[in-house]
């Protein structure tokens, strides 16, 4: 957390794209889920967390996922 705060941090000053951002966001996430997977926290959640993740960044409708009668605020 402390590096992806630095990250953010030189960004503003050095004024980063935001392309740089999602590459970061985007790789950390499949790192965290590449953990999961390896000690053996579920496959097939890694693997629908990867689907959604596919379809956000298409540009698809980001509601498509959601679950039933999750409150708006989430």
């Amino acid at each position: 957390m402390k590096l992806f705060t630095g990250l953010i941090f030189c960004s503003l000053v050095l004024g980063i794209s935001g392309s740089w951002f999602s590459f970061v966001s985007e790789a950390y996430g499949d790192l965290r889920e590449g953990l999961q997977s390896f000690f053996g926290r579920g496959d097939e959640d890694t693997m629908a967390d990867q689907e959604a993740n596919r379809w956000g960044r298409s540009g698809k409708d980001p509601n498509h996922f959601r679950p039933r009668g999750l409150p708006d605020k989430y």
